[in-house]
């Protein structure tokens, strides 16, 4: 049987710009003699005939595409791809590619190689391309037009020598007179070439050409030519759409002439775009670049003109919100405010802001409350559109609104609970403005995006207003549904609403822990909600089971408790038997819910189910979940009866009595619900140091001492009884306040009266008044408790003999006794304080981290590959450290159309970014060099920051300053290529290029800035080789893989015990160090909590010659150090001659990140090294 993974089709690319299918094979490499090199060999799967033979050339620039696809030119006009079934079949013939080329397979585009001589880079230099001369604009040579147009088509910079040819002989004028001579001459052919013309010119993807064409006495004249598509039978009626039957409604008079010009121009490019253009193939769907920018900020500039107008805004609210506007008219208006806020996606956030915050104080979230109130289905259906975007943006200006308004209106008023009642009552079959608006409701409540204040958090306030004024309305239909043993409605859309809320809930159990807790219990809401397991709609029974399921993935005793009180595991039980044994979904998650109690060894759940439910259970055979369950649960009481067995033999038998010995499983609920809450029920900063639950909770154990030991002094045999003068139980004794230190029994050998003197004068200390004193002083200041149990400020060493259980007289038992429960009561007390104070550090509280060190070094590189910056704190974004107001690698250098920074015997001089990205603009083709190629210069260019500027310095040079927000602006915009990902950026300006270009002794360099707001690239797309542990959204800027590295101090210093010269971080251009680790803990590290901050890993960082350069002089080594070095006992198969050093990391929680922080780590692995032994 053929190997599937070398199956093929090959494509060729015709005449016409589409890829014809040459074949299906089999492809192979191997030594062709009579080509006289390793070549690639197609061959048919049908009759074994060769469809392909071509040699690997060494100066071939192969692309691999998707991870199935690659392409290369053979020559001009002669286009080649290959398109595998399976990505390892790809990835073989890839490497062997690169094997020939001696290049890096970790890179998707051959011909961005720095070792490429001075002779190949200079022919594709823009300069090495002649000019084109365009033919003259004749109806005899528009086939040949036509056919030149095509052929520049695969060239960037024969793409680029065309646009200016059309531009500077103003050649798009011209043809269209011809368009107009061949349309009254009804010439079709002609037509038909004027089609292709424009077709391609529009993929010239410049936008000067767009400018010209879109212009309002030319556009109507594109929309004719394009009419004439080949494809087509007859020609279509596009400009008769737009001009008869295509209206603008002005629902509000516009006196802003240039802001109408706009709209109109706006919505017929995008007529053009969506309608009339063909759709791009694969291999040009970066073709229209261009167009889409143009569309972009066109629509930019139509919200900044309206946003301005405060007389036009300011009479479209008073419309909408005005008695007498009929439907019709506030229909439209509501759907201009609809396409208004459409638009407004396309800002900046900064000016997204400013843009809702101008709607907000024009009251649009009072508006939107007026038309949810309305019987009109489309203008609500559009207010909650137009909701959701704000949502979206700012959940905080909603929430504020919310809560403000409550204080005017009655709970059924609130736009909140309006949009419940929406929820439920939508007559969608299907419920799609419902699910919509769970989506909406579920931001408001998701404690993630809330804020927090210097006095009281946002959760704290709108959770606590949600539960009090909304969470009934929400769970009306649940209740009202589920009264009797069985659903009373059980319809699909009944059923549909009732799992939208249920997911809702679930999310609520997973995020809100204090507040759905405390719902809950009083609503006995988990008994109402598996009624709905006897629903005969199985996704509702499922969304039952997923909230019984989070319930119990929680993991926590107080739930446990409740479980067990209301045997809600009983309809479980019999959901389990009513299925028996098919094997579904339903079967598959009743299996996992009980398989997760044994695993995580739940030990009261696993108690109860098998005691109360171990008849029903046994005929379930089919899996072993089950018996399993029981054998976990005859071990725990195995253990309990050993345990048992051996206190029964060696304690008195006074702990014994049950007068004296709490039952564990009854502990108070107040005081679970204390060590449960999480910090949404306030802001700790804002609570007394100690809770009285917990001090109440320490007093009753001293109780329990003093009773255990008043006890044992009354017993037979004890030195005193409880109602002797003197002792502790006695009326008169003048220790009775203090119940933890009892007068010591007096030996012949003491001194009794200075003895009880100096106890009473301890006992007066230990009042309950002076108890919550030292408790607090000695524990909560000082965050441990002390080993001695002593109490503060005392240090009588009678007491301190009590305690311990040393004191002279003291019967031995006794003793022991008192110290076991002493010891008891510690144990209970540290653990209290610890769950207390872990409070002050989240990573604390999350289950498998742990404290590794701490931040020792902080670097941020404003631009990449320049001198860094070493920080004391800065801000950790998306998108990278952030500090002063700049972000890290948010700005990169590149040079025009030459493939390395310098020429080959300047490549030691420069420091800059990487080479295998390409970057295309409007204008020119743009590529970031390599950093380990780009000679050392760099390292002297020192950006500064200043005033809000960055500052340039380099030795000979005068400072050169440049802003460090730069506002966006259309003409800066350069869409760019960072190897296989596009994203726009924007460019420096020319002075900053100019003093590039001076200190580099180089033309055409430029600075590109990734601007706030402009698009980003995917992580998960450039990693290798393991993209999965990135996701969709882990973005970076013109960072290599990532926009995070760590480094350990204790790496660095291992790697320079192997060395003769030692390194420093700098080398390796992290952005943090921790210190107080084992080298080479941070592979394992696959999580980070910094403060506030979480990082999670996703890569490995492999490293290249740039850290062979000094950092300070800008000098390569010789030796190539500590490269060298770490290849010795840093490689890894799957990133091939790259030895690594560091972890790349991606942001999940923004926060600052300070030089000292704490570091916690959870352990995992990313990849195992082969070796990470010291030398």
């Amino acid at each position: 049987m053929a190997d599937t993974r070398r199956r093929v089709k090959l494509y060729m690319l015709n005449e016409d710009r589409q890829w014809d299918d040459r074949g299906t094979g089999h492809v192979s490499s191997a030594y062709v003699e009579r080509l006289r090199g390793m070549s690639l060999l197609v061959r048919s799967e049908t009759d074994g005939s060769i469809l392909l033979e071509s040699k690997i050339q060494p100066d071939t620039a192969y692309q691999k595409q998707q991870e199935t696809l690659i392409v290369w030119s053979e020559a001009d006009n002669y286009d080649l791809a290959l398109s595998f079934q399976e990505k390892a079949g790809c990835d073989e013939i890839w490497e062997k590619i690169c094997q020939v080329q001696g290049k890096d397979p970790s890179v998707d585009i051959t011909q961005d190689v720095v070792e490429e001589s001075e002779d190949e880079r200079f022919d594709d230099m823009p300069d090495a391309a002649p000019p084109i001369e365009l033919p003259p604009c004749e109806l005899s040579k528009l086939e040949e037009i036509s056919e030149l147009f095509a052929s520049v088509i695969p060239s960037p910079i024969r793409r680029e020598k065309l646009s200016v040819a059309i531009e500077n002989e103003v050649y798009i004028k011209k043809l269209i007179d011809l368009f107009h001579m061949c349309e009254d001459l009804e010439n079709i052919e002609g037509l038909h070439h004027l089609f292709e013309i424009f077709k391609n010119i529009f993929m010239l993807n410049k936008n000067a050409l767009f400018e010209i064409m879109f212009s309002d006495d030319v556009i109507f004249d594109i929309v004719g030519i394009l009419e004439y598509d080949p494809a087509l039978s007859l020609p279509a009626k596009h400009r008769d759409y737009l001009r008869n039957q295509a209206k603008f409604k002005e629902v509000v008079p516009m006196t802003n002439f240039e802001l109408e010009n706009k709209i109109h121009q706006t919505y017929r490019v995008q007529y053009i775009q969506d309608v009339i253009l063909p759709t791009p193939s694969v291999f040009e769907e970066n073709m229209l670049s261009s167009l889409n920018s143009f569309i972009f900020f066109n629509k930019v500039e139509i919200v900044s003109m309206i946003q301005e107008d405060v007389k036009f805004l300011t009479t479209l609210f008073a419309q909408l919100t005005d008695d007498e506007t009929d439907d019709e008219h506030r229909r439209d208006l509501v759907m201009f405010l609809k396409e208004f806020c459409t638009f407004s996606q396309t800002l900046q956030p900064p000016s997204r802001e400013t843009f809702f915050k101008t709607l907000s104080n024009l009251g649009i979230l009072s508006t939107i409350e007026i038309i949810l109130g309305l019987d009109d289905e489309k203008m609500k259906a559009a207010a909650i559109d137009i909701f959701s975007y704000i949502v979206e943006f700012s959940p905080s200006m909603v929430r504020e609104f919310i809560v403000q308004e409550t204080q005017n209106q009655d709970d059924d008023d609130i736009l909140i609970n309006l949009v419940i009642e929406q929820m439920i009552n939508d007559t969608d079959p299907e419920l799609g403005g419902a699910m919509q608006l769970m989506g909406i409701l579920r931001l408001l409540l998701d404690p993630e995006n809330m804020l927090a204040t210097a006095n009281k958090t946002e959760k704290t306030e709108f959770l606590s207003f949600f539960y009090k004024h909304s969470m009934h309305v929400l769970t009306a239909p649940l209740f009202a549904n589920t009264a009797d043993e069985k659903p009373s409605r059980d319809d699909y859309q009944t059923a549909q609403l009732l799992s939208l809320i249920l997911e809702l809930l679930s999310f609520c159990v997973e995020h809100h822990t204090y507040h759905i807790k405390n719902y809950i219990i009083s609503k006995d809401l988990l008994r109402r909600v598996l009624v709905l397991l006897s629903s005969r709609h199985s996704f509702l029974v499922l969304c039952a089971l997923r909230f019984m399921r989070k319930i119990v993935g929680l993991k926590e005793e107080f739930y446990n408790r409740y479980i067990i009180k209301g045997n809600l595991f009983k309809p479980i039980i019999n959901l389990l038997l009513r299925n028996g044994d098919r094997y579904n979904l339903l079967n598959s998650a009743l299996i996992e819910l009980f398989e997760f109690i044994r695993v995580e060894d739940i030990k009261t759940l696993t108690t109860h189910v098998v005691e109360s439910f171990a008849k029903e259970l046994e005929g379930v055979k089919y899996v072993k979940t089950f018996e399993t369950l029981k054998l976990r649960y005859e071990q725990q009481q195995d253990r309990l009866k050993d345990r048992l067995s051996i206190e029964g033999r060696h304690a008195p038998s006074l702990v014994r009595n049950n007068r004296f010995r709490k039952d564990p499983r009854a502990v108070e609920e107040d005081e679970e619900m204390w060590f449960d809450q999480d910090d949404e029920s306030e802001d700790w900063e804002s609570t007394q140091p100690m809770s009285d639950l917990l001090k109440h909770k320490l007093e009753a154990d001293l109780d329990n001492i003093q009773k255990i030991w008043e006890h044992k002094k009354g017993s037979p045999g004890s030195p005193a009884s409880p109602g002797s003068p003197g002792s502790p139980g006695s009326p008169d004794s003048p220790s009775s306040p203090g119940r933890l230190c009892p007068t010591p029994h007096t030996s012949p050998n003491s001194s009794a009266p200075k003895a009880i003197e100096k106890t009473n004068a301890v006992t007066k200390k230990c009042h309950r008044s002076h108890r919550s004193k030292w408790l607090k002083k000695d524990i909560l200041e000082r965050g441990s408790i002390p080993v001695s149990f002593r109490l503060n400020d005392v240090h009588d060493k009678t007491l301190t003999s009590l305690v311990t259980g040393e004191m002279t007289g003291v019967h031995e038992s006794s003793a022991a006794i008192f110290a076991t429960l002493v010891a008891g009561s510690a144990l209970k007390l540290g653990a209290g304080l610890y769950l207390y104070r872990s409070k002050l550090s989240p990573a604390s509280r999350i289950e498998g981290y742990e404290f590794v060190g701490r931040v020792s070094e902080l670097w941020c590189f404003p631009i990449k590959s320049f001198r860094g910056l070493q920080i004391e704190e800065g801000e950790c974004t998306k998108f990278g450290l952030k500090w002063s107001g700049v972000t890290d690698r948010i700005r990169s250098a590149s040079d025009l159309g030459s493939r390395t920074f310098e020429r080959a015997d300047k490549q030691r001089k420069l420091n800059g970014s990487r080479a295998d990205k390409t970057l295309h603009s409007r204008d020119s083709q743009w590529r970031i060099p390599h950093p380990a190629t780009r000679a050392h210069h760099g390292s002297h260019l020192c950006p500064g920051l200043r005033d809000n500027e960055i500052q340039l310095n380099a030795p000979g040079m005068e400072a050169i300053s440049i802003p460090a927000n730069p506002p966006v602006n259309a003409e800066g915009l350069r869409r760019v290529t960072v190897k296989t990902d596009t994203m726009t950026s924007l460019d420096c300006g020319d002075a900053v290029a100019e003093w590039l270009c001076r200190f580099f002794k180089r033309e055409g360099l430029r600075l590109h800035f990734s601007a706030p707001g402009l698009d980003k690239r995917d992580s998960y797309k450039n990693l290798k080789p393991w993209p999965h542990l990135a996701r969709p959204g882990d973005l970076m800027a013109f960072a290599d893989n990532c926009s995070y590295n760590v480094l350990t101090k204790a790496s660095i210093h291992l790697l320079n015990q192997r060395l003769q010269k030692p390194v420093t971080a700098c080398n390796f251009r992290p952005n943090i160090v921790v210190e107080g680790c084992p080298a080479f803990a941070e592979d394992m590290w696959t999580t980070l909590h910094i403060g506030d901050v979480e990082l999670r890993a996703i890569d490995h960082c492999s490293r290249c010659l740039m850290i062979t350069v000094d950092p300070e002089k800008g000098v390569k080594d010789q030796e190539e150090e500590p490269l060298s070095t770490l290849k010795k006992f840093r490689l890894l198969e799957p990133y091939g001659p790259k030895p690594l050093f560091g972890v790349n990391y991606t942001l999940d929680k923004t926060g600052m990140i300070r030089v000292g922080d704490a570091v916690y780590a959870k352990r995992g692995s990313i990849q195992v090294l082969p070796t990470t032994a010291a030398p």
